[in-house]
């Protein structure tokens, strides 16, 4: 059984963002372990959203993290913390994950409705 394409490319945007904080830069930085934090905690919500464990709420969670990080992002590239190509792999990752969430809230309003 193949996971679901939000499963991998969470995983993906949350290796990008691990990876780039393990630098010696980030490493100095309170925004690297913010950056950390928050790529984990929206692996944990997605996984247990998609095992199904209080899934709409976990799904929304997952949104406003993806959200933070996008800003934390930003703020790491304004702080010159990372390069910008950096900062556009991670922001292509990051809208990938995001298309996802929305249709999974879009569809969770439908049903609800």
């Amino acid at each position: 059984m193949r996971p679901a394409p939000l499963y991998g490319d969470t995983m993906r945007l949350a290796a990008l963002i691990l990876r780039l904080t393990e630098t010696p830069t980030f490493r100095q930085s309170p925004l690297g372990r913010r950056l950390q934090d928050g790529a984990l905690r929206l692996v944990d919500h997605v996984v247990l959203a998609l095992a199904g464990q209080d899934r709409q709420h976990r799904i929304a969670a997952a949104d406003a993290e993806l959200q933070t990080l996008r800003a934390h992002c930003f703020l790491a590239l304004q702080m010159a913390l990372m390069e910008e190509d950096s900062f556009l792999i991670l922001a292509e990752a990051a809208q990938k994950v995001g298309r996802q969430l929305g249709g999974w809230i879009k569809k969770g309003r439908a049903k609800s409705a």
